[in-house]
């Protein structure tokens, strides 16, 4: 999957190439090192622990639900570690906004 968000990332610049939480199933730390290798946006769980039993998506799920309020907080000190910023736009892909005049910060 990293391989292939790579070469993704490098033939196709301007897509958005989520980083999923089924990437935290395989590594503790999978969406970072999928930010890491070509993804450009994070896709968070915000499923309260009451609810997570209803999603259960696949085999591990269970252990990527937020625990508590903090994650955004805890999302923002992960980036900042690997060197990015938390985008406040509506994340269209920098595709749509440079074809469609649309500033990129949001």
């Amino acid at each position: 999957s990293l391989k292939v968000m790579a070469i993704a990332r490098m033939l196709l610049p301007e897509i958005n190439i989520p980083a999923t939480t089924a990437m935290e199933v395989l590594h503790p730390q999978g969406r970072i090192i999928a930010l890491q290798s070509g993804a450009n946006i994070l896709m968070p769980n915000v499923t309260s622990a009451e609810n997570a039993c209803n999603y259960t998506l696949y085999p591990g799920k269970e252990e990527t639900i937020a625990k508590g309020g903090h994650i955004f907080a805890s999302l923002s000190e992960q980036f900042e570690r690997i060197g990015r910023k938390t985008g406040a736009g509506y994340g269209s892909s920098l595709r749509y906004c440079l074809k469609n005049s649309i500033d990129i910060d949001g």
